[in-house]
């Protein structure tokens, strides 16, 4: 966790360094819709997302943005009689590039670098229902490709969705990558 944000306090300098007009700070929140590949029976799960942001603007029509935040994924299936919810907390870093076609419109697209802070399984089944730690089950780093959209409605507030593709993989027993499109608003200070 300490290399974590020594890499953002270092990402941050540079990319304060070279911004055109100064950065620019924020805070955004909304909700995931979570889901995993490779499983036919895996469902959407909804969760949220909250994180602390920097944008620099590069020029009039581009910008750099990075990222701190935390992330609430996984997925829902239904195995015979019993569901199970599998909740993987990520503290999430993205990096995204983004471009703006015309005033006040950004489109973005960029890596993200995830790291499981917990995950725990919810097994349900009549009236049973268990909770057990999932973590010995997941791999400890996710990297992802995020791109998405966002528009300013004004000068302090964004509204935005993002579309999160999974590169590695999450269980160590199978060959499943995290889906989630981010719903949400951000406030810029």
């Amino acid at each position: 966790m300490k290399n974590l944000f020594s890499f953002a306090a270092a990402l941050a300098m540079t990319l304060t360094a070279s911004a055109q007009n100064g950065p620019m700070f924020g805070v955004k929140a909304g909700l995931n819709l979570a889901t995993m590949t490779n499983d036919s029976e895996a469902r959407i799960k909804p969760g949220f997302y909250v994180a602390w942001s920097m944008e620099c603007r590069i020029n009039s029509w581009s910008g750099l943005e990075a990222a701190l935040g935390y992330s609430l994924q996984g997925c829902k299936v239904k195995v015979e009689d019993t569901n199970l919810a599998i909740n993987l907390n990520y503290i999430n870093l993205p990096l995204v590039f983004k471009v703006y076609p015309v005033e006040n419109l950004s489109i973005c697209a960029g890596s993200q670098f995830g790291f499981l802070a917990a995950s725990r399984v919810k097994m349900s089944s009549g009236q049973t229902t268990t909770s057990v730690d999932f973590g010995s089950e997941c791999y400890a780093f996710d990297l992802s490709v995020p791109f998405g959209i966002a528009y300013k409605l004004n000068k302090n507030f964004e509204i935005g969705t993002r579309y999160v593709i999974g590169i590695s993989y999450v269980l160590n027993a199978e060959s499943t990558q995290n889906r989630v499109v981010q719903i949400g608003v951000g406030y810029i200070f």
